[in-house]
């Protein structure tokens, strides 16, 4: 998985001391709650000025709705990744794009349209949010939900926010040419090009896996050694 934002603050903060991974990982599934709230119900907004067909906007609604456990994912995974056993991340995230490729294909091949693929997509993020969470529950222990802590004490806004605006705009960035161009060009045009961009993607997620594996290493090594930082860095 790719740690961008929020979810690369996760790994930090619970990387650093790894006996508060159950208070940081209530804490911050409730905060990836409402934020994914907040962004769904920015999606609705700005379709509503679009002019799609109705299927279309179907569509993106139930994908849309993915941001909730894909959400909640991208947290556990996090908190695993500051444990640096990457093995539990794998297994839902596999799962669960096998049953998107899978179950895409029969739908497809039932002669049903994209609105019934979307659901599939969000069947196969609830199910790897499932896993997820058995797996991240499994290796710490537990986990300590106090909604309270969110707003006792408001310091940890001012970190959390630089973090939170970098998932957005990541977000934005990677989403806003697709929007631009249906409105442009139309769905067909949109469709070759999504195809491309995702094969382009997918090969930028080769250093980016490299990457997310040696960052909470190199966490605990600044936290615990400062001196061997380097080292490691000019290993990278």
């Amino acid at each position: 998985t790719m740690l961008i934002g929020l979810d690369e603050l996760v790994t930090r903060q619970v990387a650093r001391d790894l006996t508060l991974a159950k208070m940081y990982l209530g804490k911050y599934i409730l905060l990836r709650i409402i934020v994914s709230v907040g962004i769904f119900i920015l999606l609705l907004l700005i379709l509503l000025g679009l002019d799609y067909p109705p299927k279309t906007m179907a569509a993106i609604i139930w994908i849309g709705l993915c941001l909730l456990p894909d959400g909640i994912s991208g947290v556990l995974n996090s908190v695993l990744a500051a444990y640096e056993n990457f093995f539990p991340i794998l297994i839902p995230v596999a799962f669960s794009s096998l049953v998107k490729i899978l179950g895409g294909f029969l739908v497809i091949q039932s002669g049903l349209g994209v609105t019934e693929i979307g659901k599939v997509w969000l069947l196969a993020s609830v199910i790897g949010a499932v896993m997820a969470f058995f797996a991240a529950v499994h290796q710490i222990g537990g986990i300590s939900i106090n909604r309270s802590q969110l707003f006792s004490n408001l310091d940890w806004v001012k970190l959390e926010l630089p973090f939170l605006a970098m998932s957005l705009l990541a977000t934005m960035e990677y989403q806003l040419d697709v929007l631009m161009l249906s409105k442009m060009k139309g769905e067909q045009e949109l469709g070759l090009y999504s195809a491309v961009t995702t094969i382009t993607y997918g090969l930028t997620l080769i250093p980016q896996a490299y990457r997310s594996a040696v960052y909470p290493s190199m966490v605990r090594i600044f936290s615990q050694v400062p001196t061997q930082l380097t080292k490691l860095f000019r290993i990278s």
